[in-house]
């Protein structure tokens, strides 16, 4: 027996979903979308890719230190600088005090202390010595030690440290300078007296309380009490 399957019309559009509708709105002459199918889509852009980072292959740098003048203003040396004048001070086995000197004299010392090429030069000592920060009295007493108070050989060639090195009018033999003048042996010999401090760490100032290291360098390690000796005996008799 067979069965036979009515012909039924089936109406397709039935089943397609319908998309709801929405009322229009006037705002001054703004309208909305009866569809929200209707509404213009937003266009896309691509974000647009780096694939470089900038690079600096330079670093600036300064070739200078700024300095500050302090006119006469000085900072006075700390013990955390500098030390060795202690160290003098404690092997000091001939003391000997600082002497302070008038302001109301020229020289440092009285007439008649120098004798030879340097007789009556006391004010010449004491004005270079004053110009290169230097105590007169210690000069005075290292003339007295190695020229004799300027009456020794070579304190004729204008040479009363034992300033060894070549002088503007030669040397001798062991090296000792010859000057053409007492004032250019003096500022030979004072000058490089003057620049022990930033030579030598152990000496702070060309001083009796740094006299005992000066010598070291200068000549030996007993050469500062001699120093000493000479300015006991004699120099302390003619300040000023």
């Amino acid at each position: 027996m067979s069965l036979s399957v009515p012909n039924i019309f089936i109406n397709q559009q039935a089943f397609l979903p319908t998309m709801p509708t929405f009322p229009m709105f006037s705002m001054n002459n703004f309208c909305m979308p009866n569809s929200i199918f209707s509404m213009p889509m937003m266009p896309m852009f691509p974000m647009p890719t780096f694939n470089f980072m900038p690079t600096f292959n330079f670093m600036p740098t300064f070739n200078f230190m700024p300095t500050f003048n302090f006119g006469n203003f000085s900072f006075l040396n700390t013990p955390s600088q500098k030390s060795s004048s202690s160290s003098s001070k404690s092997n000091d086995s001939n003391p000997v005090e600082t002497p302070t000197y008038s302001g109301n004299t020229k020289s440092a010392f009285k007439q008649g202390l120098f004798k030879g090429a340097l007789a009556g030069k006391e004010e010449l000592v004491t004005r270079i010595c004053k110009k290169y920060n230097v105590d007169p009295a210690v000069v005075a007493s290292i003339i007295g030690l190695e020229s004799g108070w300027g009456s020794s050989n070579l304190a004729q060639k204008n040479n009363f440290g034992g300033y060894r090195a070549q002088g503007d009018a030669g040397k001798n033999e062991k090296g000792f300078g010859y000057f053409s003048s007492a004032e250019k042996g003096l500022e030979a010999m004072i000058k490089n007296l003057a620049s022990y401090p930033q030579r030598y760490s152990d000496v702070t100032a060309v001083d009796f309380d740094n006299i005992v290291n000066i010598g070291k360098h200068y000549c030996n390690a007993n050469w500062g009490n001699k120093v000493k000796e000479m300015y006991n005996s004699r120099v302390s008799k003619y300040l000023a």
